[in-house]
């Protein structure tokens, strides 16, 4: 029986495994070669670090195959969404779509590996839950992918042109009547004002919260609201 050879696999091929980078740890990344002899699993190895320092020096994107989603949508939570929102709306809008939803169907993949017919298979899957939930998943993802675009991980989005459909049904809305908006205002006011300023002024619950004193003009009753000038004059 023929002695097996360095590096030779039960298949009767070789493997080398070489350092192909780091993680943002610092962590060596390394990449498994194959090939028919232990030289020319070598040889492929050093032809793809050849190419990778290649489109570096151009300025192509680079994919670094073992970064998995995962890594990157922590990443960009972190970096790009905390330090500039509200712990509020990080907390509800951002990382809890990241978590529930996008990770345990997406985190163990390579971004690279990621294709538009995975995105779209993912939201055909999604039916349960409201189009306004499912716009919140994709618009999370798609800034993901974006940022590992600017950042040379991946070339291209693959969030694009995904179709959406719910099998919620959509809640109507009604109207309160006048008599409904009286009883209301004469029950909130001098207890609950704000109540009453929602009632009086159609602002919704967080544009009534980010509202400054000096966004008010009393002397001309009307205020300020996002750029928008609200005019409450009757």
């Amino acid at each position: 029986m023929a002695r097996k050879k360095k590096g030779q696999r039960p298949d009767g091929t070789f493997e080398y495994k070489a350092t192909v980078g780091k993680d943002f740890s610092g962590k060596r990344i390394q990449k498994s070669f194959y090939g028919s002899t232990l030289a020319e699993a070598k040889k492929k190895a050093e032809q793809y670090k050849l190419n990778k320092a290649i489109t570096a020096t151009l300025g192509a994107p680079v994919t670094p195959s073992d970064i998995t989603f995962e890594e990157w949508a922590k990443k960009w939570l972190t970096t790009y969404k905390k330090p500039f929102v509200s712990t509020q709306t990080y907390e509800t809008t951002y990382r809890y779509i990241v978590e529930r939803f996008l990770l345990p169907f997406f985190g163990s993949v390579n971004l690279s590996d990621i294709r538009s017919i995975d995105v779209q298979n993912f939201f055909t899957n999604q039916t349960a839950f409201s189009l306004s939930t499912q716009k919140k998943m994709l618009n999370s993802m798609h800034a993901i992918f974006d940022t590992a675009i600017d950042n040379d991980l991946i070339y291209k989005n693959p969030c694009k042109n995904i179709k959406l459909s719910s099998a919620v049904p959509k809640a109507k809305k009604k109207a309160l009547t006048d008599a409904q908006i009286n009883e209301v205002k004469r029950a909130s006011t001098g207890n609950f004002d704000a109540v009453a300023f929602l009632l009086c002024t159609g602002l919704r619950r967080g544009e009534l919260l980010g509202l400054m004193w000096s966004d008010i003009d009393f002397e001309k009753k009307h205020f300020y609201c996002e750029s928008v000038l609200f005019d409450r004059t009757g």
